[in-house]
């Protein structure tokens, strides 16, 4: 059977790494290697990762420079020696089955780079909702979510609706959709496995298996963040770079752009907007009120102001 190469790359990820190995170690498949990098973590996470690569021979622990989560994940792949990539975040996890599902479906299409399977949510406790991810509007609205994405009419949807992929775990890579695709790049903040995975969708089908998961902890400290309209503004950010990179049709792409790029302001000023609109309705509807009142004797504004509100 190929060799799955699992990246795991870490920085203070704390006791929640100890999850991220007792997955890996359950996996119902053996033919794979981990290689873990460390950007330099205090928080104990380290001396937890240089534990497990003691016990056993399949994992390689490195001391990596702390430039970045993408430069971090590169690190880590330009040591993998798998047929395979699968990148597991060091503060989330995978279920026992998941790699074994989705190299079957490699396996059986030599025409797919990649295989994504079902997300779970799991709050900094570790409690489980399997419901989230199927009532978001990428999958419930996108049906070939749930079968294969490729070309410019997936990205059209998925530009309009969402993406399907959340989490990087959710992933297993043919080794050579890199050469296609390029490493994660690292000049897009905290969206570069989002812009990577647009990218590879322009480039090549991808296709959803539904037979197991893997889990995405929701936790303070996590590297991801949940500022939902600074994330649809990197989602934009990413979207324009694909047209920069001239891989699809441009000319399909571009209006969605524009049209999100117009939600977005609105969505950015409609709080303003709202407190403007009071302030102009308060002057229509009060106006008449402070000229009449201005008018009366100081004695009678009080009663002036009472009637007029019937208080």
């Amino acid at each position: 059977m190929p060799k799955i190469s699992i990246l795991l790359p870490n920085y203070n990820s704390g006791s929640y790494v100890s999850e991220c190995i007792a997955s890996i170690q359950a996996q119902t498949i053996t033919e794979y290697e981990v290689i873990i990098g460390d950007s330099g973590s205090n928080d104990g996470s380290a001396e937890l990762l240089r534990e497990y690569a003691q016990g056993d021979e399949r994992v390689k622990f490195y001391s990596i420079a702390r430039e970045g989560i993408y430069p971090g994940w590169n690190e880590c792949l330009s040591r993998a020696t798998g047929d395979f990539i699968h990148v597991c975040t060091a503060d989330d996890w995978i279920a026992p089955d998941l790699l074994q599902h989705l190299l079957s479906r490699l396996l059986e299409d030599e025409e797919l780079m990649a295989t994504y399977a079902p997300l779970a949510w799991a709050d900094f406790e570790g409690n489980l909702d399997h419901d989230k991810w199927p009532r978001l509007n990428s999958v419930a609205c996108l049906p070939d979510c749930r079968k294969r994405l490729y070309g410019t009419d997936s990205l059209k949807k998925m530009f309009l609706l969402g993406h399907p992929i959340i989490s990087i775990n959710q992933l297993l890579i043919r080794r050579h959709a890199f050469d296609w695709v390029g490493q994660f790049p690292a000049n897009i903040g905290r969206a570069g496995d989002l812009l990577w995975q647009l990218r590879l969708v322009a480039c090549s089908p991808i296709e959803h298996v539904s037979k197991s998961y893997a889990v995405w902890r929701v936790h303070p400290g996590q590297a991801t963040g949940n500022d939902k309209l600074a994330n649809k503004l990197l989602n934009i950010q990413c979207q324009e770079h694909l047209i920069d990179d001239a891989i699809v049709d441009n000319s399909q792409l571009l209006p969605i752009i524009k049209w999100n790029r117009l939600s977005l302001a609105l969505r950015c000023n409609s709080i303003g907007t709202l407190k403007r609109l009071c302030w102009i309705l308060g002057g229509v509807l009060y106006f008449p009120m402070l000229v009449r009142r201005a008018m009366l004797p100081a004695t009678d504004r009080l009663r002036y102001i009472q009637e007029y509100f019937r208080l």
